[in-house]
């Protein structure tokens, strides 16, 4: 609530997802609290992701964003929109477009060349991740530095 988060924000990591899990099975409602009425009320979604606490350093560690906060751009050297409009993509011994991860969806470019039978494919995407700038609030605004992406450490693992 004090920063603005909304009820959505999606939770990853790796102990936090345990204790997720324990909380929907309602494993320590012994004094009367439900358990599940509180996950009903708060309802982040926790995934756990392996590649996150290792990154962050240990599995107690995850991370929290606001949907939005971050956008991944990129950018295409065979995105030639002049030639792709003539339907010049193809020279007398080379080939460019644009193909799509399965994965992600990212656009990758693709060059392959034939010379005189030796044919080289040369495949490479320039993705980048932005978050929102450290001084999207004025200076002096009760929001002031926030970018609506958070480390979540758990300092009393069981």
């Amino acid at each position: 609530m004090q920063n603005a988060l909304c009820n959505n924000a999606p939770i990853f990591g790796g102990e936090i997802f345990r204790y997720a899990q324990l909380m929907r099975a309602g494993c320590c409602a012994n004094t009367g609290i439900s358990l599940e009425k509180i996950m009903d009320l708060y309802p982040n979604p926790v995934f756990y992701d392996k590649r996150v606490w290792q990154a962050m350093g240990s599995i107690n560690d995850s991370i929290m964003i606001q949907p939005g906060a971050l956008q991944i751009v990129w950018f295409n050297e065979n995105n030639d929109g002049i030639a792709n409009a003539a339907g010049i993509t193809v020279g007398t011994n080379y080939q460019k477009q644009i193909i799509y991860s399965p994965n992600t969806g990212i656009p990758i470019d693709l060059t392959m060349k034939d010379d005189c039978g030796t044919l080289h494919i040369n495949m490479y995407a320039n993705p980048k991740l932005c978050g929102l700038p450290y001084d999207l609030f004025a200076t002096g605004d009760e929001m002031e530095g926030e970018t609506f992406v958070y480390g979540v450490r758990i300092v009393n693992p069981a």
